[in-house]
């Protein structure tokens, strides 16, 4: 069902409402804290390219609203 609604509908209707970065540090922080968790090398690949994905989304769109005056 989600996908039949991705693929019917505005991609910001079906999307979850904001990206939540800063969770995802969080999330690493406490399970080094609680548990002593040391996160792979791949894990900090994957986050590093989440965080950098959304910072790139984020300058992109600043950048066209300011052409669009």
């Amino acid at each position: 069902m989600q996908v039949l609604a991705q693929n019917l509908s505005i991609a910001t209707w079906v999307a979850p409402h904001g990206v939540q970065w800063p969770l995802l540090l969080l999330v690493g922080v406490l399970g080094y804290l609680v548990f002593g968790n040391i996160p792979r090398p791949a894990v900090w690949i994957g986050a590093s390219l989440i965080l950098l994905s959304g910072f790139f989304m984020l300058w992109r769109e600043r950048r066209s609203v300011f052409r669009e005056d």
